[in-house]
């Protein structure tokens, strides 16, 4: 069998065979026709295959062109990312660098305000004036201790804020930071706080810095001049409503001297500046000296405690409704259904005059414990609340006296006139006025008045009127000045105030001795 294989598959013998099936189907013409088909169909296939090639490396080519422009486009908007990155670190090292005081800004505030439906005259006021292109650039909101000034801010500043118009804030505190306090910190948050709001204001300014070798220690006059005047050279702002910064509690900064000329340039740049101030304060003396200086179409003046009684005693009448009517919801079970009574609210309302901070202190007494009780104790003319209704207001008169006599800052005779003027006040049951009181004590109405000019926040002085009377702001400044333990050592005891008016008097009385024909006691 192996040789047989063998020699079937020799090579003549294999390659005859292949001779004589070629010849078999060259002769067949079917076979022929069929070979041909085939030769079409693979000459289509192939130029299919070809045409396939070309297109796919067509698209290769383009999706290629393509990838290659969208790398690039993405390397430009990389490169743009990082120089914007670098702009944006280089911008923030010199947010930074201006110290900005982020503790005395709207958002570090109690986020309280006015109670919703008090001060609406107010808040309408200052509204219109912020979207007044026209209107003056300083509006100064003062008001006596414990009138409501800084609740008035933070709701203002929350509605500059609904109307985009909140260019930055700087609530100042005497109890807060040392930068709450620093009166030259102030122009540097409010500059770095209008640049994180406002774009076209953040390039001027980077743009000035970038001009200007910048310092944190420049005095108020350059911080005027280069984070403000500067920068806002450039904007017009004729037809549509200006940017407002908000300065609460002027009065809390701890320098004099700082406060006083801070608003002196502020008065002077303010009408070229396209941008509007608001600020508040307690009329002292140094803040009064500025701002009643005013030209009358740069600054508009609003006095709380001259607003009518019927409108502030309204508010404070809505405001503890309310506030009873929280501290009843939260203790239910101490609390009868009929608590508190109408009359009750009526007494507060009256106790409290224009003090919203007498009102706001009830509350607070009241809510800590045994409501009905304690309510009681302030409403009966009979029993006498404790220490814990009086320390807040106490603690704004002791702070107020302090600083009126303040023995670094006046001699003692200046410090001893304050003490007898209100001793005067306190204890004359007939309202004296300035004429009067320089009459009693022999002196010109002009060292009256500069005594007066300390206890502004305490004691209410007419403004231009020597003849008008003078009175306490509120009758609880009167009840701390003679209510035992809470008087300061240095306001004189019952018998003595009567003893030192008795002496005054019996001097007016020998100085009139020749008109009225009173013969002296040398000759009796």
């Amino acid at each position: 069998m192996f040789v047989l294989a063998t020699n079937l598959m020799t090579e003549p013998a294999w390659r005859a065979r292949c001779v004589l099936y070629r010849q078999a189907l060259v002769k067949d013409d079917k076979i022929q026709a069929a070979l041909k088909r085939l030769r079409t169909l693979t000459d289509l296939e192939t130029r299919a295959m070809s045409a396939e090639t070309r297109a796919t490396v067509s698209g290769i080519l383009a999706i290629t062109a393509e990838t290659r422009g969208a790398v690039e486009t993405m390397k430009t908007g990389l490169f743009e990312f990082l120089q914007v990155e670098k702009e944006d670190r280089a911008w923030q090292n010199k947010l930074r660098m201006l110290g900005r005081v982020e503790s005395a800004e709207i958002d570090a505030q109690r986020p309280d305000g006015c109670m919703e439906g008090t001060r609406v005259g107010v808040l309408e006021d200052l509204r219109a004036w912020s979207r007044d292109p026209h209107a003056h650039r300083i509006y100064w909101l003062n008001g006596m201790a414990g009138t409501g000034k800084s609740a008035i801010a933070r709701s203002f500043c929350h509605i500059l804020r609904q109307d985009d118009l909140l260019g930055g804030s700087f609530f100042c505190s005497r109890g807060g930071s040392d930068g709450d306090r620093d009166a030259n910190r102030i122009l540097y948050t409010l500059a770095a706080s209008l640049a994180s709001r406002s774009a076209w204001f953040k390039d001027s300014l980077a743009s000035e810095l970038e001009r200007v070798p910048f310092s944190a220690k420049w005095n108020l006059q350059l911080q005027i001049e280069h984070l403000f005047k500067s920068p806002l050279s450039r904007v017009d702002t004729d037809s549509k409503p200006m940017t407002v910064l908000v300065i609460d509690a002027l009065d809390e900064c701890s320098s004099v001297t700082s406060t006083y000329d801070l608003l002196s340039l502020l008065i002077h740049v303010a009408g070229s500046l396209p941008v509007k101030f608001l600020l508040t304060s307690r009329p002292e003396p140094h803040i009064r000296r500025q701002l009643e200086r005013m030209d009358t179409g740069l600054g508009r003046v609003l006095r709380l405690h001259d607003i009518d009684q019927e409108v502030v005693g309204a508010d404070i009448l809505t405001f503890l409704t309310r506030g009873f009517r929280a501290i009843k919801d939260a203790s239910l079970s101490t609390c009868v259904s009929t608590w508190p009574h109408q009359k009750d609210i009526d007494i507060v309302a009256k106790l409290s005059g224009k003090l919203f901070i007498y009102a706001f202190t009830v509350l607070k007494y009241v809510q800590q414990r045994d409501p009905i009780s304690r309510l009681a104790r302030i409403t009966d003319p009979n029993v006498t609340a404790g220490h814990a209704l009086t320390r807040p207001l106490d603690d704004i008169y002791n702070l107020v006296l302090s600083e009126a006599m303040d023995t670094e800052l006046y001699d003692t005779d200046e410090i001893e006139l304050t003490e007898h003027i209100l001793v005067a006040i306190l204890t004359v049951k007939q309202l004296l006025s300035v004429s009067r009181l320089a009459d009693l004590f022999g002196m010109p109405p002009n060292r009256i008045k500069a005594s007066l000019d300390r206890l502004y926040a305490v004691v209410y002085v007419p403004v231009h009127d020597d003849t008008a009377s003078l009175s306490m702001f509120h009758a609880s400044f009167g009840d701390f000045l003679t209510a035992p333990g809470r008087a300061p050592p240095y306001i004189p005891k019952y018998a003595l105030r009567h003893s030192l008016l008795a002496t005054l008097c019996i001097r007016k009385m020998q100085s009139l001795e020749f008109y009225m024909r009173i013969p002296s006691s040398s000759s009796l």
